[in-house]
């Protein structure tokens, strides 16, 4: 901040650019929450895919996903010939435009710091594919997401 003197004996403040971006900055407490979600899916017999809904966000808020771990029997045990794609949007199965992250296998973890983001009223899930699905096979998919105020979407994406 800088006084500046006027005639008369009246001084004003200019704030610099700088100035406001900080006190804007200050007052922003955003109100942001981690959440854990976690689904678990079994392939049905005779299924070539197996598609695991796993949540979306509630109104009003939007989701940054921030990582994803995708496990068959257990976190250590490879699952042959079945690879994952994750989907964000509202269908109810695979709709291409609604792809988000391809190649993802069986066990495996996946961190994004950039933004992958799931709106209020879109759905995360996971579709599984390949020769190496059996029926009766279970997998289980995780996934932490920071939970953001729709209304601070825009401080926070920016």
């Amino acid at each position: 901040m800088a006084k500046v003197a006027l005639a008369g004996g009246v001084e004003i403040d200019l704030a610099t650019k700088d100035d406001v971006e900080r006190a804007v900055r200050d007052r922003q407490c955003l109100e942001l929450r981690v959440r854990k979600l976690a689904k678990a899916a079994t392939v049905p017999v005779g299924a070539s895919a197996l598609w695991i809904p796993i949540a979306g966000p509630t109104d009003p808020v939007v989701w940054d996903v921030r990582s994803l771990t995708l496990i068959g029997n257990d976190d250590h045990t490879a699952v042959t010939n079945v690879t994952g794609a994750l989907y964000i949007g509202q269908s109810q199965g695979p709709n291409l435009p609604d792809l988000v992250w391809t190649g993802l296998t069986v066990p495996s973890s996946t961190r994004w710091s950039a933004q992958v983001v799931c709106l209020h009223h879109e759905n995360l899930s996971l579709n599984l594919t390949g020769s190496g699905l059996t029926a009766g096979q279970p997998f289980l998919v995780m996934a932490t997401v920071i939970e953001v105020p729709a209304e601070q979407a825009p401080i926070y994406f920016a």
